[in-house]
């Protein structure tokens, strides 16, 4: 996984990524690590269903925000979870 080569401090997860695996699975995949479990995933997507939400929350995202988001919503957002680190 390429993320293991660096440390990060947040994660924005696109859930619906193309390829491979999708962004849930990843996301399940790096709260299972040690090393990833307390980095906070902001999960984003262009699904504003419920259901869709309480997926990416169930696999471990820390907030889920929709497509297209405002700069300053993003901002704020990312600065409250690393206030909470």
């Amino acid at each position: 996984m390429l993320i293991s080569s660096k440390k990060y401090n947040i994660i924005i997860m696109d859930i619906t990524l193309k390829g491979e695996q999708s962004g849930l699975s990843l996301i399940r995949k790096l709260k299972r690590k040690k090393e990833y479990r307390e980095i906070p995933i902001v999960g984003l997507s262009a699904h504003v269903f419920n259901q869709d939400r309480k997926k990416a929350l169930e696999a471990g995202a820390d907030v889920y925000l929709t497509k297209p988001i405002e700069n300053k919503k993003l901002m704020d957002t990312l600065e409250k979870l690393l206030a909470q680190k």
